[in-house]
Parts: structure tokens; sequence; C-alpha cells
């Protein structure tokens, strides 16, 4: 998980990432995740449809639903952190983020409070990747080797269809850092190039 200070740094200023790039780690220049956020919000007339699902369960949000959160959450906290000291203050979003940093640094907080900020913060900085750069899922025409099942009837986008059990799911350009092999039914069988080599495996036509 990366570090409070580098979380901040993704969603306020320009920041490499590394990517896979056929097979080589390359550094890549990202914009603020904020940014992003703000063109998202423009692109789609401030909403959008949600992409997949988080960890929980819940759906991912659209962008303004997504800034609408981060804004509440973020300046709640802020106002607890600041409200011995009488420096109540409302600000924008990106600075709102780099203030209660700062106030979070010059507080008290335990480790498991942090902590579980540093998760808050990488579920935000996944949703908004999720939202400019979908993953690519390709069905593999094979049977599970665990169940046997060739198709299954699962939930996607909330409806119930029929589909393939095995899929390869990735994104472009960070295929060791995002792939999954899994089945519908059992859940992730590999991860990372483990997960491309089992899903070229079994079925080679697919890929």
């Amino acid at each position: 998980m990366r570090t409070l200070d580098e979380l901040v740094t993704a969603f306020t200023a320009y920041h490499v990432e590394y990517v896979w790039d056929d097979g080589t780690l390359t550094p890549r220049l990202c914009a603020p995740l904020l940014d992003v956020l703000d063109e998202l919000k423009t692109s789609s007339g401030g909403r959008g449809s949600a992409r997949g699902r988080r960890g929980d369960g819940s759906p991912r949000p659209e962008p303004l639903d997504l800034e609408r959160e981060m804004r509440e959450q973020l300046q709640g906290d802020y106002i607890s952190l600041t409200i011995p000291q009488g420096r109540i203050r409302y600000l924008d979003l990106k600075p709102l983020v780099a203030a209660w940093r700062d106030e979070v640094r010059a507080s008290d907080r335990v480790a498991a409070e942090i902590a579980a900020w540093q998760e808050q913060l990488e579920e935000w900085a996944t949703d908004i990747f999720e939202m400019y750069s979908p993953p690519t899922q390709k069905e593999i025409m094979e049977a599970c080797s665990i169940c046997g099942q060739y198709r299954v009837t699962a939930m996607r986008d909330g409806e119930r269809q029929e589909m393939q059990a095995l899929a390869l799911t990735y994104r472009e350009g960070s295929l060791n850092d995002t792939a999954v092999f899994a089945c519908a039914k059992c859940g992730p069988l590999a991860y990372g190039m483990a997960a491309v080599r089992l899903a070229a495996g079994t079925g080679r036509h697919a890929l």
C-alpha cells in the first residue's frame, strides 16, 4: 500500500506510476487524480455509468457522486482535526486533501487510523482509475478445471446473464499488475503473468 504522502501526491500533483509495457516496467508521468476526476465530470456531464463494484460489493460511484463522497468524508475529518484550534476552513477539494494530510501529520492519530485512511484513499484512486481506464475482459472458450462449468448464469451490470465461466480480465500495458484469470462460479484462479499463461494455455483461440 502507498504511504499517505504518496497517495496525497497522486491526488494533487503530477506523479510517476510504473506500468508494464512489452514486458518492461516503464515509468509514466500521470496527471493528478483530482484533475482526472474533473475531466470525467465534464465528459460525462457530471454523471457517468458506474464501472464494476467495490471490494465491499457496492457499485463504484459516478464522477460527481465520488467527488461528493470524498469532499464530505475529508471535510468532516478535517473539521474534527481543526476544531480544537478554532481553525475551521472550507476548501476546494485539491487544497483540502493537502491541508487534511498536514493536520493528520500533526495529530496524535494512531497507526490503525492512518492505515484505514490509506485504504480509503486507495479505494478512491481505484474508483477514478476504473472510470478512465476500464479493464478489458476476454472470455475463455473452455470449461473450468475446478467446477467443470463451460457457461454459467451470473449477475452482470445488475442483470442475470449467461456467460462463459472463464475469463481473463486485465488492463492494457499493465498485465502483471492487473491480470486476473477467474471462473464466474469458483472465483479467481490466478493473478499476473500466471493468469495470462493459464488463460493462453486453456483458451488459445480466445486470446
